[in-house]
């Protein structure tokens, strides 16, 4: 083969391997027409310092919504934040987790892991999508907890959930 071969062999190899999705298991749902979109932001700060890392409710981080007929719901969650320093070489984490209805959002209902620097701040979001969720009141709330805990800041957040009809 020439290099040229081999090059394309390769990156089709590399191609393949990362659209292969890892072992997760990729839903591919086209949802219809855009029904709703419901908001809620502050730039208010709020500060976790629970010193055992348990995920409790985000303050101002609860929206509810009626919809109108069944359908999808995309939820997106924003916010800048930082984390107190460690002392050591260990970095705290924040952890996010979506609920809806008290029960944990897809993709795959595990937190997502928020990497705010120490000593100052960045910008973080993550993107939930919901299957087949009934016409009626519904509820979203975030949630946060820590990983190697000291404690954590955030301001400028916004959550945004969007509901579609099939």
């Amino acid at each position: 083969m020439t290099k040229s071969l081999l090059g394309r062999a390769f990156l089709l190899a590399l191609a393949l391997a990362f659209s292969s999705g890892c072992g997760n298991v990729a839903a591919n749902t086209q949802a219809g027409q855009l029904a709703h979109i419901f908001t809620l932001t502050t730039s208010s700060p709020a500060t976790y310092s629970n010193s055992n890392g348990a995920l409790e409710l985000m303050p101002s981080a609860s929206l509810t919504f009626q919809t109108q007929a069944p359908g999808f719901l995309t939820i997106s969650f924003a916010a800048r934040g930082s984390v107190a320093p460690s002392g050591s070489q260990i970095i705290p984490i924040v952890f996010i987790e979506c609920h809806i209805d008290g029960q944990a959002c897809q993709p795959d209902t595990n937190t997502v892991e928020f990497l705010y620097p120490q000593f100052c701040c960045d910008t973080r979001s993550f993107h939930w999508v919901a299957q087949n969720v009934s016409a009626g009141s519904h509820t979203v709330d975030i949630l946060w907890g820590m990983g190697n805990p000291t404690s954590a800041i955030v301001t400028n957040r916004s959550l945004i959930v969007e509901t579609a009809t099939p």
